[in-house]
């Protein structure tokens, strides 16, 4: 998976956790999202 396909599963997830109101999806998107960023922080 490439930071941009992560940052994209992440979104998708929280809005689906945001719906839900499902924490542990919440958690996974925000693990998701903080890979996405921590990845991309690192070419910079």
């Amino acid at each position: 998976m490439t930071k941009h396909q992560a940052l994209i599963a992440a979104r998708s997830k929280a809005a689906i956790a945001k719906f839900l109101d499902d924490p542990v999806m919440w958690k996974e998107a925000l693990r998701l999202y903080f890979y996405a960023i921590g990845g991309q922080a690192k070419h910079h």
